[in-house]
């Protein structure tokens, strides 16, 4: 037992060492191309997208490493059914951005009436990987996304983070809530300033928060997960034992949960709930 605990604390501190140097070295990469640091443009962004897809599994959705895909889309469904299962009026969610529909199924599957939103490519490879009755599947950006229907959620993970323009992102935040009813706004997103974090120029959850506001819609929770300095080894590492990454995976979001989840997680969970007289 005593050989299990220092093992595995080994191993922990050995990924936290691993942490530290990854994010030095991203560091110092920033620091050396910053003069030649070109954004790509929305453009880019959706070709890249679309073309992810072609990947295997989650990895078409999330990283290289599918023991690590298969810890964060675990805890993503507890995450959801946690917020769902405390909300009995609420049967109907538009998913924006719902990739290969690994999310939109399993909300099917609980019994809501889901609404699945993303690029043809996506959509394409949702509908033969995770067909469900409950699931209507549409092929169309979130641009341009139209509707008379009044959802009761709307969720959105890991999308809205993609978008380049805060202009362009206020107008499919609006017109979203527009499409909520008196229900509940769910975003798991990687929303970062700090050049360390961010995918590409993006807006800080703050400034997403107060927009949300703007709307009516009011905080009901903020939180996190997915521990970055963790997620950064751990999401594209050569780890093979399901065992080993199950307890270093948790070991990351027992740390965050302790500190800070606002602060130290990659994702960060917003929970807004709309009033019917909103």
């Amino acid at each position: 037992m005593n050989l299990a605990r220092n093992f595995t604390r080994n191993t922990i501190f050995q990924v936290i060492f691993n942490s530290i140097f990854q994010v030095m070295v991203v560091l110092q990469t920033f620091i050396l191309s910053a003069a030649h640091h070109q954004v790509h443009n929305q453009n880019d962004v959706e070709q890249y997208w679309r073309k992810r897809p072609n990947c295997e599994g989650l990895s078409a959705v999330l990283w290289n490493n599918e023991l690590y895909n298969g810890c964060v889309d675990k805890l993503q469904k507890e995450l959801l059914m946690n917020i769902l299962g405390e909300r009995d009026n609420i049967k109907t969610v538009l998913d924006l951005g719902c990739g290969i529909g690994r999310l939109s199924k399993f909300l099917a599957q609980q019994g809501y009436s889901v609404t699945a939103v993303d690029f043809e490519e996506m959509i394409r490879k949702a509908k033969q990987l995770n067909p469900h009755q409950n699931v209507e599947y549409l092929e169309i950006r979130m641009q341009d996304f139209k509707s008379m229907t009044h959802y009761d959620c709307v969720l959105c993970s890991a999308v809205l983070y993609t978008i380049h323009s805060w202009n362009e992102l206020t107008k499919i935040i609006n017109k979203t809530v527009r499409h909520l009813g008196c229900g509940y706004y769910i975003l798991m997103e990687p929303f970062h300033t700090d050049p360390l974090l961010r995918r590409q120029p993006c807006f800080s959850i703050g400034e997403i928060t107060k927009f949300f506001e703007s709307l009516g819609l009011k905080v009901v929770k903020k939180s996190g997960i997915l521990f970055w300095p963790f997620r950064m080894v751990l999401a594209n590492s050569k780890i093979d034992s399901q065992r080993d990454m199950a307890s270093l995976f948790e070991a990351g979001e027992s740390i965050m949960r302790h500190f800070s989840p606002m602060l130290l997680s990659d994702y960060k969970v917003l929970i807004l709930a709309k009033s019917c007289s909103g």
